[in-house]
Protein backbone atom coordinates (compact mmCIF):
# COMPACT_ATOMS: atom_id res chain seq x y z
CA UNK A 1 0.00 0.00 0.00
CA UNK A 2 2.82 2.11 1.76
CA UNK A 3 4.97 1.77 -2.38
CA UNK A 4 1.77 2.24 -4.29
CA UNK A 5 1.36 5.55 -2.40
CA UNK A 6 4.62 6.62 -2.97
CA UNK A 7 5.03 5.72 -6.84
CA UNK A 8 1.58 7.69 -7.15
CA UNK A 9 2.70 10.61 -5.77
CA UNK A 10 6.48 10.27 -7.98
CA UNK A 11 4.34 9.94 -11.19
CA UNK A 12 2.09 12.54 -10.24
CA UNK A 13 5.30 14.72 -9.44
CA UNK A 14 6.48 14.01 -12.79
CA UNK A 15 3.20 14.68 -14.79
CA UNK A 16 3.09 18.07 -13.17
CA UNK A 17 6.70 19.09 -14.60
CA UNK A 18 5.46 17.72 -17.81
CA UNK A 19 2.49 19.96 -17.75
CA UNK A 20 3.99 22.70 -17.06
CA UNK A 21 7.27 22.85 -19.74
CA UNK A 22 4.50 21.63 -22.36
CA UNK A 23 2.44 24.52 -21.85
CA UNK A 24 5.89 26.44 -22.28
CA UNK A 25 6.41 24.49 -25.47
CA UNK A 26 2.97 25.06 -26.95
CA UNK A 27 3.21 28.92 -26.41
CA UNK A 28 5.92 28.74 -28.36
CA UNK A 29 3.74 26.81 -31.01
CA UNK A 30 0.76 28.75 -30.79
CA UNK A 31 3.15 32.32 -31.23
CA UNK A 32 4.75 30.76 -34.40
CA UNK A 33 1.22 29.87 -36.20
CA UNK A 34 0.06 33.40 -35.42
CA UNK A 35 3.30 34.76 -37.46
CA UNK A 36 2.66 32.32 -40.39
CA UNK A 37 -1.19 33.45 -40.23
CA UNK A 38 -0.08 36.99 -40.07
CA UNK A 39 2.27 36.62 -43.37
CA UNK A 40 -0.92 34.55 -45.04
CA UNK A 41 -2.49 37.93 -44.57
CA UNK A 42 -0.29 40.53 -45.36
CA UNK A 43 -0.06 38.17 -48.98
CA UNK A 44 -4.54 37.81 -49.12
CA UNK A 45 -4.31 41.50 -48.69
CA UNK A 46 -1.81 42.77 -50.53
CA UNK A 47 -2.24 40.89 -53.44
CA UNK A 48 -5.64 39.58 -53.77
CA UNK A 49 -7.57 42.56 -51.84
CA UNK A 50 -8.88 40.07 -50.04
CA UNK A 51 -12.09 41.14 -47.62
CA UNK A 52 -12.34 40.12 -44.14
CA UNK A 53 -14.80 37.21 -44.80
CA UNK A 54 -12.75 35.65 -47.37
CA UNK A 55 -9.70 36.06 -45.68
CA UNK A 56 -11.24 33.94 -42.88
CA UNK A 57 -12.31 31.22 -45.31
CA UNK A 58 -9.26 31.24 -46.71
CA UNK A 59 -7.17 30.98 -43.70
CA UNK A 60 -9.53 28.35 -42.06
CA UNK A 61 -8.82 26.23 -45.45
CA UNK A 62 -4.98 26.09 -44.43
CA UNK A 63 -4.25 23.07 -42.77
CA UNK A 64 -1.91 24.91 -40.52
CA UNK A 65 -4.24 27.76 -39.20
CA UNK A 66 -7.08 25.52 -38.85
CA UNK A 67 -5.41 24.26 -35.66
CA UNK A 68 -6.45 27.90 -34.46
CA UNK A 69 -9.73 27.49 -32.61
CA UNK A 70 -10.53 30.73 -33.06
CA UNK A 71 -10.17 31.22 -36.90
CA UNK A 72 -13.17 28.35 -36.77
CA UNK A 73 -14.94 30.12 -34.17
CA UNK A 74 -15.07 33.45 -36.24
CA UNK A 75 -16.11 31.26 -39.80
CA UNK A 76 -18.96 29.69 -38.09
CA UNK A 77 -20.23 33.17 -36.71
CA UNK A 78 -19.37 35.26 -39.36
CA UNK A 79 -22.63 34.71 -41.32
CA UNK A 80 -24.58 36.99 -38.65
CA UNK A 81 -22.64 40.26 -39.82
CA UNK A 82 -21.62 41.74 -36.37
CA UNK A 83 -18.38 43.99 -36.01
CA UNK A 84 -15.44 41.57 -37.00
CA UNK A 85 -13.30 43.01 -34.42
CA UNK A 86 -15.77 42.23 -32.36
CA UNK A 87 -16.25 38.38 -33.60
CA UNK A 88 -12.93 37.90 -33.35
CA UNK A 89 -12.01 39.36 -30.02
CA UNK A 90 -14.68 37.03 -28.95
CA UNK A 91 -13.73 33.80 -30.44
CA UNK A 92 -10.29 34.24 -29.14
CA UNK A 93 -11.71 34.95 -26.00
CA UNK A 94 -13.66 32.13 -26.41
CA UNK A 95 -11.06 29.64 -26.53
CA UNK A 96 -9.16 28.93 -23.19
CA UNK A 97 -5.28 29.46 -23.95
CA UNK A 98 -4.22 29.03 -20.54
CA UNK A 99 -0.66 28.82 -21.85
CA UNK A 100 -0.82 32.52 -23.15
CA UNK A 101 -0.19 36.08 -20.58
CA UNK A 102 -2.99 38.43 -21.05
CA UNK A 103 -0.83 40.87 -22.85
CA UNK A 104 -0.33 38.08 -25.29
CA UNK A 105 -4.22 37.65 -25.74
CA UNK A 106 -4.81 41.19 -26.22
CA UNK A 107 -2.07 41.20 -28.44
CA UNK A 108 -3.69 38.77 -30.85
CA UNK A 109 -7.52 40.27 -30.11
CA UNK A 110 -6.02 43.86 -31.64
CA UNK A 111 -4.80 41.93 -34.86
CA UNK A 112 -8.37 41.62 -35.54
CA UNK A 113 -9.23 44.52 -34.28
CA UNK A 114 -7.35 46.30 -37.62
CA UNK A 115 -8.28 44.37 -40.20
CA UNK A 116 -10.67 45.81 -42.40
CA UNK A 117 -10.80 48.75 -40.85
CA UNK A 118 -8.55 51.05 -42.97
CA UNK A 119 -7.22 50.32 -46.88
CA UNK A 120 -4.58 47.82 -48.43
CA UNK A 121 -1.61 50.20 -46.80
CA UNK A 122 -2.53 50.79 -44.16
CA UNK A 123 -3.98 46.67 -43.67
CA UNK A 124 -0.49 46.03 -44.65
CA UNK A 125 1.64 48.42 -42.41
CA UNK A 126 -0.45 47.22 -39.41
CA UNK A 127 0.17 43.75 -40.11
CA UNK A 128 4.18 44.26 -40.43
CA UNK A 129 4.15 46.20 -37.05
CA UNK A 130 2.13 43.54 -35.26
CA UNK A 131 4.48 40.85 -36.92
CA UNK A 132 7.45 42.84 -35.81
CA UNK A 133 6.19 43.18 -31.96
CA UNK A 134 5.15 39.23 -32.15
CA UNK A 135 8.87 38.57 -33.01
CA UNK A 136 9.65 40.18 -30.03
CA UNK A 137 7.21 37.95 -28.12
CA UNK A 138 8.29 34.50 -29.92
CA UNK A 139 11.84 35.20 -28.77
CA UNK A 140 10.96 35.87 -25.23
CA UNK A 141 8.92 32.57 -25.11
CA UNK A 142 11.65 30.12 -26.78
CA UNK A 143 14.21 31.42 -24.21
CA UNK A 144 11.26 30.58 -21.30
CA UNK A 145 10.83 27.56 -22.89
CA UNK A 146 14.85 26.67 -22.92
CA UNK A 147 15.11 28.03 -19.67
CA UNK A 148 12.55 26.35 -17.86
CA UNK A 149 11.11 23.21 -19.46
CA UNK A 150 13.79 21.37 -17.96
CA UNK A 151 13.79 23.04 -15.12
CA UNK A 152 10.08 22.14 -14.37
CA UNK A 153 10.96 18.56 -15.43
CA UNK A 154 13.19 18.40 -12.83
CA UNK A 155 11.94 19.42 -10.55
CA UNK A 156 8.79 17.56 -10.75
CA UNK A 157 10.99 14.29 -10.90
CA UNK A 158 12.99 15.86 -7.45
CA UNK A 159 9.86 16.87 -5.78
CA UNK A 160 8.36 13.32 -6.41
CA UNK A 161 11.63 11.65 -5.08
CA UNK A 162 11.75 13.70 -2.25
CA UNK A 163 8.27 13.34 -1.17
CA UNK A 164 9.12 9.56 -1.75
CA UNK A 165 12.08 10.05 0.73
CA UNK A 166 9.68 11.29 3.16
CA UNK A 167 7.22 8.78 3.36
CA UNK A 168 10.20 6.07 4.14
Amino acid sequence: MKTVLIVSIMIICTLTGSYFSGRLKQKCIFLKDISYMLEELRLLIEFESAEVGEIIQRLLKNKRLSELGFIRDIAERIAVGSDFGSLWESAVEMQHYDFLSSEEKEFIKDIGRKLGKSDINGQINAIKFEKNELENMIRTADDDYCRKAKLYRSLGVLCGAFIAIMFI
